[in-house]
């Protein structure tokens, strides 16, 4: 997602407010403005702010939910996917919850943003992150990290840089692209799919979420799950999509909670609080 400075203005395109990306930051010793339409890197330096394992609905919710209603795959579309730590993390959270076998049903995860200079440096596969974070793949026994991360050397912010090893690779392809341009390109899938708008919807205005859920429901085929962020419930995007022939996902997934000794691990490592899958997952009826 393209970082924007401070405006009122309205992006004519899908009535999105100019706010900025709070999941990067732009350096600003090393940047120029384009027209007053933003900012953009010299040096493609990027310090991201996200991480990995952040939602537990992810990491834990989804590869349930998507065993139980897609058992013979599903293709995965990860919209405003930013440097790729919720896309590596819905990737590390299959290898949890399935074999590698069965991964190949979901994958390859397709990632995108419409920020080209973001995907750059998506595409090179390197982020970012603390110790603390790779310490969080410790509580989940079907996970090796080192299957995935060869550690390098630590950046000007003090966090260690990793490189994803060749199944990240494989298994996640960034992509430049807009969710909802691709959606009246007719760039997704022509069969039910999973698409990921996460925190995103928070930066639109009321009659912006009307007009892409709009799209989300003439362009989806019936039970594809659309799925929101923490942040996107506290605004009408849910409300919309209810009204637009979506229907909440039954909370019958969160059978992965039950599991209390997991739950009160994850708890004493992050301050994240569990939310319900139906308060952020919708299926097109």
């Amino acid at each position: 997602m393209k970082i924007l400075p401070y405006s009122n203005n309205v992006n004519s395109y899908n009535q999105s407010q100019t706010r900025p990306n709070f999941k990067a930051h732009y350096d600003l010793g090393q940047v120029k403005e384009l027209a007053g339409d933003g900012f953009i890197y010299k040096s493609g330096n990027i310090h991201n702010y996200s991480c990995l394992v952040r939602d537990l609905e992810l990491f834990l919710k989804l590869p349930e939910m998507i065993k139980k209603k897609f058992p013979d795959g599903v293709k995965i579309y990860d919209y405003a996917c930013s440097a790729g730590y919720e896309s590596t993390t819905i990737d590390l959270g299959l290898h949890n919850s399935m074999s590698s076998e069965m991964v190949k049903k979901y994958t390859p995860i397709i990632a995108r943003d419409n920020n080209p200079h973001i995907i750059k440096k998506a595409q090179e596969y390197r982020l970012r992150f603390e110790d603390d974070e790779m310490a969080r793949l410790d509580m989940f026994e079907n996970i090796n990290k080192e299957d995935f991360f060869t550690p390098r050397r630590k950046d000007a912010y003090g966090q260690k840089i990793h490189d994803c090893k060749d199944i990240l690779k494989k298994e996640i392809i960034y992509e430049n692209g807009d969710l909802f341009k691709d959606l009246e390109n007719g760039k997704l899938s022509d069969e039910p799919c999973i698409v990921l708008l996460r925190n995103t919807w928070q930066y639109m205005t009321p009659l912006g979420i009307i007009n892409n859920v709009n799209l989300l429901s003439k362009h989806l085929q019936p039970k594809s799950i659309v799925i929101l962020g923490t942040f996107d419930v506290r605004t009408n995007a849910a409300k919309q999509l209810l009204k637009s022939g979506f229907k909440p996902v039954e909370d019958e997934y969160d059978v992965a909670l039950k599991d209390k000794k997991l739950l009160a691990q994850y708890k004493d490592v992050s301050s994240f609080s569990p939310s319900k899958i139906s308060t952020h997952c919708f299926e097109k009826v």
